[in-house]
């Protein structure tokens, strides 16, 4: 009887400790899919779907304009960890490249305001964004 309690309690545990992670990748997806987000240090506009798409505008005009000048990509989060898949290039809404890169950032922190993501591979290259709208 008390291996069966000690069972029951590790299960309960690994139950809340995924359900914390849900929680935690809900409120980041939640977060990073509401607005637009600026890089520090470019003039990037990155804009960010729950669909698991996203476009980086190559400067504000572009956004605001919505003519397309930048990169397609689509992205994952799992584990603190979003996965960048660039897709393509456009300019003035016409796809002129088509490639495949992809980048892994950890996630060093997030609020509504502000996302910091550090290079899996390079722990110097830190990105910096900030709600633009």
């Amino acid at each position: 009887m008390a291996i069966l309690a000690v069972v029951i309690s590790v299960s309960f545990m690994a139950c809340s400790n995924d359900d914390n992670d849900e929680t935690e990748k809900d409120n980041f997806v939640s977060i990073i899919t509401n607005g637009a987000w600026s890089q520090d240090g470019d003039n990037d506009i990155i804009s960010i779907s729950k669909d698991g798409t996203g476009f980086m505008f190559e400067n504000s005009n572009s956004y605001n304009s919505n003519t397309k000048t930048g990169y397609s990509f689509s992205w994952v989060y799992s584990n603190n960890t979003i996965t960048i898949k660039t897709t393509g290039y456009y300019e003035n809404g016409n796809k002129t490249e088509s490639y495949s890169d992809t980048d892994k950032w950890i996630v060093t922190s997030f609020s509504n305001s502000k996302i910091v993501l550090t290079n899996a591979e390079d722990e110097s290259d830190i990105w910096t964004w900030k709600r633009y709208n």
